[in-house]
């Protein structure tokens, strides 16, 4: 279980090697993950993934969340995971870029759904943990 003191978590070991390897990430390596998070979640023509619950990552790390009683926890693993990712990019000018190309978001949700899949992982099964790490999984 993630500690809090005052605004900083101190996560888990498994969960902190993944947000220490997202801050010292690429440029390069942000946008193939961003590309590896949109493939995961978006189907050939375009759409988004249908009802495939591995592929539809909120309600499925909502769902996980809610029962486990670490919302609160998930929701500032979400903004870590955000940071670790503007932090990897460096200067604001890469970040705007990056943000204006929906490459950051893709990136920060990509982190973040593989720490959820550490911090949750009692919640979710093989598979649904592993097709939530699968796009940080393959950048590495």
């Amino acid at each position: 279980m993630a500690r809090c003191s005052a605004t900083t978590f101190i996560w888990e070991p498994d969960v902190e090697a993944i947000l220490d390897r997202a801050r010292g990430l690429s440029v390069p390596e942000i946008l193939r993950l961003a590309a590896l998070y949109r493939r995961a979640t978006t189907r050939l023509d375009g759409e988004p993934a249908g009802p495939d619950p591995a592929l539809d990552r909120p309600r499925v790390i909502s769902i996980a969340a809610s029962r486990s009683g670490r919302r609160s926890e998930v929701h500032q693993l979400q903004g870590a995971a955000g940071d670790a990712v503007e932090t990897a990019v460096g200067s604001e000018e890469a970040t705007h870029a990056l943000l204006r190309l929906g490459m950051l978001g893709e990136a920060e949700h990509a982190v973040g759904d593989a720490a959820i899949a550490e911090l949750l992982a009692d919640r979710f099964s093989p598979q649904i943990a592993q097709a939530l790490a699968a796009p940080w999984r393959d950048v590495r």
